[in-house]
């Protein structure tokens, strides 16, 4: 009777380690939308979990008075005011770990994949934290403000609640003289796609940054490499407050 395959071992066979890297993107971090402000970083060595930032108003546009040679006609003088704003601080960190054990029957170092990802989790970590920061702000623009800078289509009918040109210029318009101070738009990639399919409703200064982003999983362990981001702030040139 021959040899058959029941009589013998059959080795398994496999390739070196390749990698799967995250599709996520943290383009519209990456942009230069967001960079450190001076004033911030100086404050964030300090104590406390959030501090403020009081500022100055602009002069109020008071009608001048009419000048007249009558000496009992006096100027009632103005003021100007200052209001705050608090900035808190975000401490985070993440750890990674492998037993040396596990490396070496693996054949490859996860700790030098880990350090190779470190940047990348970090950025699509600040990418998840800058959208929830500008959400924030459109949340409470709606509730303090009456909506005055959102324009909401998601609640109309037919063609009247599909991305268009004319619904992306309606809202641009609600920074009225300030329209030219826009300078990116950010969107969803299906979203996106409408808008390459339609002409472009956008001036040549608007830049278009397509922004994904999901859940990631993490681990940890007994050897550790650790990542410290614990005092990061950031201010938008793109973003204002209407109510500061």
């Amino acid at each position: 009777m021959p040899t058959q395959i029941a009589d013998i071992i059959v080795p398994a066979e496999f390739t070196a380690y390749i990698v799967e890297n995250s599709l996520v993107s943290s383009a519209l971090f990456q942009s230069g939308v967001a960079v450190p402000n001076g004033i911030m970083s100086a404050q964030l060595q300090a104590g406390a979990e959030f501090f403020t930032v009081p500022f100055w108003k602009d002069l109020p546009d008071t009608e001048a008075n009419l000048s007249s040679d009558d000496p009992t006609v006096n100027s009632t003088p103005l003021k100007v005011s200052a209001l705050q704003q608090i900035v808190r601080k975000s401490f985070v960190n993440q750890s990674w770990a492998q037993m040396d054990l596990a490396s070496e029957l693996s054949g490859s170092d996860a700790l030098a994949r880990i350090q190779n990802r470190v940047l990348a989790y970090w950025e699509r970590q600040w990418e998840k934290r800058l959208i929830a920061s500008l959400l924030g702000v459109l949340y409470s623009n709606v509730a303090n403000n009456a909506a005055d800078m959102v324009i909401d289509i998601s609640g109309l009918s037919g063609a009247s609640a599909d991305f268009s040109g004319d619904a992306v210029i309606d809202a641009a318009l609600t920074l009225g003289d300030r329209l030219g101070d826009v300078k990116m738009i950010a969107m969803h990639s299906t979203i996106y796609g409408v808008y390459v399919a339609i002409s472009n409703p956008f001036s040549d200064g608007l830049k278009k940054v397509i922004s994904l982003f999901f859940n990631a999983s993490n681990g940890s362990g007994l050897r550790h490499l650790r990542s410290n981001r614990s005092r990061n702030q950031w201010s938008s040139r793109m973003w204002r407050r209407a109510d500061a």
